[in-house]
């Protein structure tokens, strides 16, 4: 982003959560700056500071300032171009407003302006699995290779991956392999590279990380199921933010209780709940996870990917949760393929 657009990234405190993810979404930046009227700096925000906030329960209709870094960090003039480089780099600081005598936005200088981004870490794309709860629509082909508006699911998670500089890309398969592979060959019209890994015998949803072992750092992981909005840029830089070794993508899922619910202790009526709304958190099947837990699973050994990750926390290693809320969809039953077809979702490839 070149210096001279950093209003675009410009927001008023009496916004919403939703108002700053819309900004963060319009300019592909990581933070916004809240400021007053006169531009007097008040507040930065961040992807990570709002999915912390939503990891608290707050909602993206809740205000802005919920979820606000009252402290940011920023630069008087006159500007230090060393110093605003340290902070970027050592620091690891998003962006650096730089603020007149009165604390009045003139500028703002971001990673790019003096570092090169090119970190294009691997995406394992699990491909493998028999897709049965779909029933006569994968007797023929493989579940990433159903359509969803004219384009197969596998597709439009390769487009995605190649939009956000994901483009060494490996994709385990077994059931109908050929299909997959025939379709997409070597990368080369995604403009990707892809590597095929080949299951023998079904390795599960963990199982060919082990084929990771070569790679040094984070592997972006993604079931070939899953259409979403998700920012595989903005996952993998949450889970640097927070130096884990896996972080998981989670939802919300919402469960309305059709009944009014009882509540009571023995025979005495203590209160009563008209169809209350039961909120959790499910495995969205979109990862970061770092290379080196690749060397933790047994040749040839089928096991899921969330076993795995289980397996880590035993072990008292950190693992992270992302809240998403962006839109996500698991494809795996043919209700849900018929109305992921019939809703159009902007953006999802």
């Amino acid at each position: 982003m070149n210096k001279s657009n950093w209003k675009s990234i410009l927001i008023e405190e009496n916004t919403f959560i939703i108002d700053a993810i819309n900004l963060l979404t319009n300019t592909g930046l990581p933070i916004v700056i809240v400021v007053d009227k006169n531009l007097k700096l008040l507040a930065s925000v961040t992807d990570g500071d709002i999915r912390k906030g939503l990891a608290r329960g707050l909602s993206i209709k809740d205000k802005l300032s919920l979820v606000m870094n009252k402290n940011p960090k920023f630069v008087s003039e006159p500007r230090d171009l060393i110093q605003i480089q340290t902070l970027l780099f050592e620091d690891k600081f998003k962006a650096i407003p730089i603020v007149d005598k009165n604390k009045r936005i003139i500028d703002c200088y971001f990673y790019d302006h003096f570092f090169k981004s090119d970190l294009n870490p691997p995406s394992l794309i699990m491909a493998g699995g028999f897709g049965k709860r779909l029933g006569k629509l994968t007797e023929n082909n493989p579940k990433p290779m159903l359509k969803v508006h004219n384009m197969p699911i596998l597709e439009h998670i390769i487009k995605k991956a190649r939009a956000e500089n994901f483009t060494e890309i490996f994709i385990s398969t077994h059931y109908k392999s050929e299909i997959i592979e025939n379709y997409f060959g070597d990368g080369h019209n995604f403009n990707v590279n892809i590597t095929y890994i080949k299951e023998e015998n079904p390795l599960g949803t963990g199982g060919s990380f082990q084929f990771m072992e070569k790679f040094k750092g984070p592997v972006l992981v993604t079931n070939a199921d899953i259409i979403s909005k998700i920012g595989y840029r903005k996952l993998l830089d949450f889970h640097f933010l927070n130096n884990g070794i896996a972080t998981m993508a989670v939802i919300k899922n919402e469960i309305q209780n059709p009944f009014g619910v009882v509540k009571y202790d023995g025979i005495n009526l203590i209160d009563f709940e008209e169809k209350p709304v039961w909120i959790n958190y499910i495995n969205a099947g979109i990862y970061v996870v770092d290379s080196i837990v690749a060397k933790s699973i047994k040749e040839n050994t089928k096991v899921s990917m969330p076993m795995i990750l289980k397996k880590l926390i035993e072990k008292n290693k950190s693992v992270f949760i992302f809240h998403m809320h962006e839109d996500w969809v698991d494809i795996g039953t043919p209700e849900q393929l018929r109305e992921m077809n019939k809703k159009l979702i902007k953006g999802l490839s």
